[in-house]
């Protein structure tokens, strides 16, 4: 220890190169977490914002099917019914009349969304939101490598504390710093647990009860999709955004108002919703432009070297041709159609034989309950479709609208970058460690010596203590117990010329551990974070 510690007056080892370098990589490091982290959670206000609108119609879709199906309305078995009316009934017919007319409409309906769903598809938002899945799986991954390596990292701090501040060399020992280390264990664990919980559904045990989840699906994934959702709602974002579609909706309403009947008045309204729109869109731009150059001009404070340019993103040209897709869409319709004619040509001639040779076991109460029912059933169905008729309307405007592309082809450029520097992250954090330890390249020798020593002190302590009882009057275990006093006296003396030649002028260790510690620091919080 001593030869390492003469070593170190060496004027080569004054240098900070390394330092300064890590040093420079921290505040880089620094800038990519909290800009990425800020990145990710506001492009996926934009993202699933956008699929809420498609996902609630797909939805609303099948539960109206499921409902048309349902024993209580049994949409497409209306025999069963009207097969206790005299042929010809009023009332019959015009329940009859009612349910042709809804499930048309129905197949309409789900027309309608295979094609919204389409058009989606081929527009920038599925692009964007295969952007945002892949940037999301890097961030799991990088998440993941990060958290192994800072729990073996805290984990090894662990055990070196335990050798140094909890041994056998009383003037060392230090209940505050080993409580330090196993305490920062103790929290990489922690965040260890919740990300296998998150992402692997694993439990606090280890096990994982796949029957369990797969029965109750739902009820756990509720918490997380309520929390995901008010994260959304909560933010300022989707007020501007919701606020953005409404006066697109608006615009899109008054224009094709104004092409039905052509007048002033229209058109003097397609004018101002279309100004108010078109405001809102520039105050938009203007934000994220300034927000941009704040951007720019932190990554210009640290490459100053690096000469930017600025440029606007192009919308790209993803679709196909959508009237090959609709016609093929309208054909299967059609096809459906004229199925369904058949089908209800079947029923009229099952409601038929019931009505004369069926087992007819409704009393006329019962009857008259059930009927009352279906027609219930009916108003209620017919509410909802009419809702979903209105939703596609909106979103049939919005799946080609030049804004909405204009956002999320924005986003998935920016998607594309935030993959990247997310992909890096374990690169970045691993040189920066390097560079440290090129740092500290010079103490290093010094500090594994001290180490090595302390250990060999606790080992040789720890070896004393078993054979006391048995030799303590032994001129052989007063011989050890005297050289072991002697080397505690070189390893007090030891550290302190280690202690007054690391923290002297140069400061080298100091520097060395506070980037270590601004290093964790950063670490920890791209773990929390990008956890959550």
């Amino acid at each position: 220890m001593f030869a390492c510690l003469r070593k170190l007056k060496d004027s080569k080892y004054e240098s900070r190169s390394f330092l300064n370098d890590a040093k420079k990589e921290l505040r880089v490091f620094d800038f990519v977490v909290e800009d990425t982290l800020s990145e990710i959670f506001e492009l996926r206000q934009i993202v699933a914002q956008e699929g809420w609108d498609l996902n609630f119609l797909i939805n609303g879709g099948r539960s109206l099917m499921m409902t048309a199906e349902s024993e209580s309305l049994d949409l497409f078995h209306v025999s069963k019914r009207l097969g206790y009316l005299p042929s010809g009934d009023v009332r019959g017919e015009g329940l009859k009349k009612s349910a042709k007319e809804i499930v048309a409409r129905l197949m309409r309906l789900h027309c309608e969304i295979h094609k919204v769903a389409v058009a989606f598809d081929r527009n920038s938002y599925a692009m964007a939101e295969k952007a945002f899945a892949k940037a999301l799986g890097a961030l799991e991954e990088s998440v993941y490598r990060s958290l192994t390596q800072s729990y073996r990292d805290k984990f090894l701090e662990s055990e070196r504390a335990k050798i140094l501040w909890n041994g056998h060399i009383t003037w060392l020992r230090d209940d505050a710093k080993s409580g330090c280390a196993e305490k920062k264990l103790r929290d990489a664990e922690e965040r260890w647990k919740k990300f296998r919980k998150a992402v692997f559904w694993v439990e606090e045990d280890g096990g994982f009860d796949i029957n369990n989840l797969l029965g109750d699906w739902g009820t756990v994934l509720d918490p997380y999709r309520q929390e995901r959702m008010d994260e959304i709602t909560f933010h300022e974002l989707y007020e501007k955004t919701t606020f953005l579609k409404r006066l697109h909706r608006k615009y899109a309403l008054a224009k094709t108002t104004f092409e039905k009947k052509r007048s002033k008045k229209n058109l003097q309204a397609v004018e101002e919703a279309n100004a108010r729109r078109l405001k809102y869109v520039r105050d938009w731009y203007d934000q994220e432009f300034q927000k941009a150059g704040e951007r720019l001009e932190k990554l210009h404070a640290l490459y100053p070297e690096v000469s930017v340019s600025i440029r606007e993103n192009k919308i790209q040209e993803t679709r196909s041709n959508l009237e090959k897709a609709y016609e093929a869409i309208e054909e299967n319709y059609r096809c459906c159609v004229r199925e369904q004619e058949d089908y209800w040509k079947e029923e009229e001639k099952r409601e038929a034989e019931f009505r004369e040779r069926g087992n007819k076991i409704l009393s006329p109460e019962e009857l008259e309950s059930s009927l009352e029912q279906f027609d219930h059933g009916l108003k209620n169905f017919s509410e909802k479709l009419m809702e979903l008729e209105g939703h596609i309307l909106k979103l049939q405007k919005e799946a080609t609208a030049e804004v909405e592309n204009k956002i999320l082809s924005d986003a998935e450029s920016r998607l594309e970058i935030v993959f990247e520097d997310v992909k890096e992250m374990p690169c970045r954090i691993e040189e920066i460690e390097k560079t440290l330890r090129m740092a500290e390249l010079p103490l290093l020798p010094t500090k594994k010596a001290f180490e090595k020593a302390c250990s060999q002190y606790n080992s040789c302590a720890e070896m004393l203590e078993k054979v006391k009882p048995y030799c303590k009057e032994s001129l052989a275990y007063v011989t050890s117990k005297e050289r072991l006093l002697s080397l505690d006296e070189d390893l007090r003396r030891a550290y302190t010329e280690c202690q007054k030649r690391f923290q002297g002028d140069s400061g080298l260790e100091s520097e060395v551990r506070a980037c270590r510690e601004q290093l964790r620091e950063q670490v920890k919080q791209f773990e929390t974070q990008g956890l959550d």
